[in-house]
């Protein structure tokens, strides 16, 4: 279950048992850029900060063939962009 705290940019999740009873707090109180919320976005398949964006956001730094280096606050990824192009076609 994830919860916005009304007025704030604060956010927290907690996992339940089946009738909804809490369990434990998963993430604390943190910020809509935390990337604790961002990483659980799409267990939840949906955009819980509102920044547009389902899952971590981030900016591309260097791509090459179908790897990419992705920038989000000091942290740093590499990510298979997801298409390679066979005779036109991606697969």
């Amino acid at each position: 279950m994830a919860w916005k705290i009304p007025g704030a940019d604060q956010y927290t999740v907690w996992n339940t048992d089946s009738s909804g009873n809490f369990i434990t707090d998963v993430i604390g109180a943190v910020s809509g850029t935390s990337i604790a919320l961002e990483r659980l976005e799409p267990s939840f398949q949906q955009d819980l900060n509102g920044d547009g964006t389902i899952g971590v956001a981030g900016t591309m730094i260097e791509a090459f063939g179908s790897t990419s280096l992705i920038q989000n606050g000091s942290n740093f990824y590499m990510s298979n962009t997801g298409k390679r192009d066979r005779g036109g076609a991606d697969v």
